[in-house]
């Protein structure tokens, strides 16, 4: 069984990311609400405006990537 998701955050040079990668065949606007969701409680934690998103669409012949 292949996972539907995977989230990676890290932080580097002053800057929290959040990759949000995703293997289902839509782009869902519930998956960008996800992801605002978990950049806010980043932005909140640690009170920094310094987060970037990213929503990653594993397709079987691309990717997509998008920030949010």
């Amino acid at each position: 069984q292949t996972p539907k998701n995977c989230k990676i955050q890290f932080y580097k040079d002053d800057t929290y990311y959040i990759i949000d990668y995703k293997t289902t065949k839509e782009e869902l606007q519930e998956h960008k609400v996800q992801v605002l969701f978990y950049k806010k409680a980043i932005k909140d934690i640690f009170n920094t405006q310094n987060v970037k998103s990213y929503l990653v669409y594993l397709k079987p012949q691309e990717c997509l990537i998008h920030e949010v």
